[in-house]
């Protein structure tokens, strides 16, 4: 009895002291990178690209192949299905519906996030980097899902590719 009470005692004290904890951790995280130290170690600088020196880094990824090697199947699984949950919860946002006019697709799999104004390929030209299909959508949820982005079908995106900016079956039942 004594040690069931003082499981439950322990279970109580740690769920209670839990949150103060992390607040320290986070707090404890953001005075080292202010200071330029290994967020792990907290005695070497860090490396400017990671949050970690050399060593912590390595030792980091020693133990990640590790565990990735013996979770391979787990791994990919658990990477599609967050791939999958950050779609549907950025088409969500704009609809999960196809905003061509008279287009009524639904079905995830054929829908695609598309710039409203064409206007993609400057993001592109001023950071160099191509953002499309889940990069896309993490980019959205980070920059709180703008209005100049819309959700259209495969087909209607083309279309309006090849089409000057316009489905070429806008208003037409398809």
């Amino acid at each position: 009895m004594k040690h069931r009470d003082g499981r439950l005692q322990s279970q109580k004290y740690y769920r209670e002291h839990q949150a103060e904890k992390r607040r320290y951790c986070a707090q404890r995280r953001q005075r080292l990178l202010k200071n330029g130290l290994c967020t792990c170690c907290g005695q070497r600088p860090n490396n400017g690209k990671t949050q970690q020196c050399e060593k912590c880094e390595g030792r980091y990824r020693l133990g990640a192949r590790a565990f990735y090697k013996s979770n391979h199947q787990r791994a990919i699984d658990n990477g599609r299905q967050y791939r999958l949950k950050t779609k549907v919860e950025t088409f969500k946002m704009y609809g999960s519906k196809c905003n061509c006019p008279g287009c009524h697709v639904t079905e995830l799999t054929f829908l695609t996030l598309d710039h409203v104004n064409n206007d993609g390929y400057k993001y592109k030209r001023s950071t160099g980097d191509k953002l499309t299909g889940y990069r896309l959508c993490v980019w959205a949820r980070k920059h709180k899902y703008p209005k100049s982005l819309q959700v259209l079908c495969a087909n209607c995106q083309l279309g309006k590719a090849i089409n000057s900016g316009v489905c070429p079956l806008h208003g037409k039942p398809h």
